[in-house]
């Protein structure tokens, strides 16, 4: 079998962008299976048994949680005419159940058009923000992500690699390399009067590749996502109302170093919040009643196929295969879907968030713009729910996780 190196990067990121198209109609009906209790009649353990002696991916239904994690991004963009240029970076701290913690560095240059059509001034000050003009801007924007992940075994460690970065010291080699480039589109529109409206959709895709120094594996990765936002408020008052929400699917191929395909995984990460301000005598004279709101939350279903199990193998490879007979390609897209919703080990989690930025952002133009923005955030989340259903078909309430997260 050819070796994994000697395979073209782009024909794999094709295979993973080939399965995402094949399985999308497919993700929400993994997630939402999330409640039920498939029954069998083989215990757990002798189903794991069976599993070593076979070489298959035995322990994933065991694999320690993402229990709490800290990030603080900084990002800031110019533009000039319709040319805009910036830059990203997040700094994240994982906690997981195991005691172990995951350092992430994702640092992404960004260049793009924009178009812009009016005048508009906004500082963001936390809970605070101010806002004044009104525009509408279209725009699409490329950037290629390096990502560089360390996997410590204290918070000590954690923390003195953070210190390290914030130095922009000379780094160790990292535990995961990856590299993403992305595409996104974005549309925003902001109205300033009596009223202070804003809103702005984004739609993206990447796609990319990460490799695991430990085992030498490498995955391939396909991602498209959505999100929204509005706030809303009114001048002279502090009555300001705001919503936001995303979705994404994360499509993924994991290939050992002698070219064997190891793991095929699907996750789908979605977060809503709403929020409704109002001043303290308004909200005492409304007394319990229930306003609309709701806390950030983010909920993730990963969803993990073994491809060391021959029939996973082969409903995987004969989708790639059915390519070159498009007749085919339904039964074949059929049957992995199948596959993957009845025998894949799925991860069901929902973390608390505390969201919080700061910046500002300003922009003029017509059939020319000029703008620029700089922002700062920070994000905490906390896990509270979850349950696994493991190589057994069993939902499982994962109790080490949720003790791990206290």
């Amino acid at each position: 079998m050819r070796s994994a190196r000697g395979q073209g990067t782009v024909e794999y990121l094709a295979v993973v962008l080939l399965v995402a198209f094949a399985l999308g109609g497919g993700t929400a009906a993994v997630a939402s299976a999330a409640g039920a209790d498939i029954a069998t009649a083989v215990p757990h353990e002798v189903l794991r048994a069976l599993c070593i002696v076979s070489g298959g991916d035995c322990d994933r239904d065991r694999a320690p949680c993402d229990v709490a994690s800290d990030a603080k991004s900084r990002s800031w963009a110019v533009t000039v005419a319709v040319v805009k240029v910036g830059h990203d970076r997040r700094v994240t701290v994982i906690r997981r159940s195991d005691g172990t913690f995951a350092v992430t560095l994702d640092t992404a240059p960004a260049l793009g058009l924009e178009a812009s059509a009016g005048a508009r001034a906004k500082i963001n000050l936390g809970r605070r923000k101010l806002a004044a003009g009104a525009d509408v801007t279209l725009g699409a924007t490329g950037s290629f992500a390096h990502s560089r992940t360390w996997i410590v075994p204290s918070k000590a460690e954690a923390d003195r690699l953070v210190g390290m970065i914030e130095a922009r010291a000379f780094l160790p080699p990292a535990t995961i390399d990856g590299h993403d480039g992305s595409v996104e589109a974005t549309g925003e529109a902001a109205i300033g009067t009596v009223a202070n409206i804003t809103g702005g959709a984004l739609a993206g895709l990447s796609g990319g590749w990460q490799t695991d120094h430990r085992t030498g594996n490498r995955t391939y990765v396909f991602t498209a996502s959505v999100a929204g936002n509005v706030e809303a408020s009114v001048t002279g008052s502090k009555v300001r109302g705001a919503a936001s929400g995303s979705d994404s699917d994360r499509y993924a191929l994991t290939v050992a170093p002698d070219g064997r395909w190891i793991d095929l995984a699907v996750t789908r990460a979605g977060a809503l919040a709403t929020s409704v301000d109002l001043p303290k005598s308004v909200a005492a004279a409304l007394g319990e009643l229930d306003l609309p709101g709701t806390p950030p939350t983010r909920w993730v279903t990963d969803s993990h196929l073994d491809l060391g199990d021959p029939q996973s193998l082969a409903a995987a490879r004969a989708v790639v295969a059915a390519l070159r007979n498009p007749g085919r390609l339904p039964s074949a897209i059929a049957t992995l879907s199948r596959r993957m919703r009845d025998t894949a080990v799925i991860d069901a989690r929902t973390y608390a968030i505390d969201e919080d930025s700061r910046g500002a952002e300003g922009r003029v133009g017509r059939a020319v713009e000029i703008g620029g923005k700089y922002e700062t955030s920070t994000e905490n989340a906390r896990l509270v729910a979850a349950t696994t259903r493991g190589i057994d078909g069993q939902w499982r309430v994962r109790d080490d996780c949720l003790e791990a997260s206290t």
